[in-house]
């Protein structure tokens, strides 16, 4: 058992939202002995009162002190904010988040899908926005309790390219990195906001609309003729990847995508977090995730008929 760090870092931390990801990022942070407040619901009782305990695979870190709150506007002035919320939350909390965050501080959304940084442009200053893909495999067994497994990355990007040249923001985002790099939680800050974005999408779309309308596990998806539908619909996902400012190839992201349907072969039966928020009840990320790409492909005169077919069935298994 290892306990909390005492060590002192410049930088005070945010976390919008304190689910699987959002605990373990904050938890990693609190761990080196940065100041870090946490926005909760579910497990808020359970942080007050118990702490948080992060376990990765031996590893078992315990942090007694919390520093927890309900809403947004509780929350003391930090230097960056992760905001770890599921993007079905984004209409109601953009507009809270601009009210009580200060101006000059980041603003990190770690979401899945398309347009959540646009949508936050909308609120907070360019400047100061970064986009985040969660690479991140974890899961909260209990409140306040979280088990990270195999991989652990985030990849980050600015809204702008031109956001770095504002020496806080460079500042910030430097001293961010190598909290994160302590911390053990590898990141990665190269590409483009689209490439980061569409990267995760091309693999997380499809298997996640295939596991919800076929009601199969990942491990089913990469086999046989779901396999073959899988590639297909990541095909199609390219070509509006690539015509909305991605960078990579079709040959490199086909062989990635290759890489990680193969890991699931052999694995036992697990299924992606959306089929898990329709099994649940919970809100599902269908505008993020399936109709704002969606609307991309229209707007670039982009023929995608496979997503176009995972809409509607989504929409008419939801409603």
């Amino acid at each position: 058992m290892y306990s909390q760090s005492l060590s002192h870092h410049p930088s005070s931390y945010a976390v919008i939202g304190s689910g699987a990801i959002g605990s373990f990022i904050g938890g990693k942070l609190q761990s080196i002995g940065c100041n870090v407040s946490y926005v909760a619901r579910s497990n808020y009782d359970a942080l007050k009162q118990q702490g948080l305990t992060l376990k990765e695979d031996s590893k078992v870190t315990h942090l007694d002190h919390i520093n927890a709150f309900k809403k947004v506007e509780g929350l003391p002035k930090s230097d960056v904010y992760f905001i770890t919320t599921k993007a079905t939350s984004n209409d109601k909390l953009l507009p809270e988040i601009a009210r009580h965050v200060p101006k000059d501080s980041l603003v990190v959304i770690v979401q899945n899908g398309i347009g959540a940084e646009e949508q936050a442009a909308k609120h907070i200053d360019e400047n100061h926005l970064f986009g985040a893909a969660s690479y991140i495999k974890a899961t909260e067994t209990q409140p306040g309790y979280v088990e990270q497994v195999s991989q652990k990355r985030l990849v980050v990007a600015p809204f702008k390219t031109t956001a770095l040249n504002d020496t806080r923001t460079r500042q910030l985002f430097t001293q961010m990195k190598s909290d994160l790099l302590e911390s053990c939680l590898p990141i990665d800050s190269g590409d483009t906001l689209p490439t980061i974005r569409w990267q995760k999408c091309l693999f997380n779309i499809p298997t996640s609309g295939m596991s919800v309308v076929l009601n199969k596990p990942m491990n089913e998806l990469v086999e046989g003729e779901h396999r073959d539908m899988l590639m297909s619909s990541v095909k199609e996902l390219i070509k509006v990847a690539q015509a909305s400012g991605a960078t990579f190839n079709e040959d490199e992201a086909l062989n990635t995508i290759t890489v990680t349907a193969d890991k699931f072969k052999n694995t036992d039966s697990c299924f992606p977090s959306m089929a898990l928020d329709v099994k649940a009840g919970r809100p599902v990320e269908l505008d993020a995730l399936f109709i704002a790409p969606f609307k991309q492909a229209q707007a670039l005169h982009i023929a995608t008929p496979l997503l176009d077919q995972q809409i509607q069935s989504l929409q008419k298994l939801l409603a």
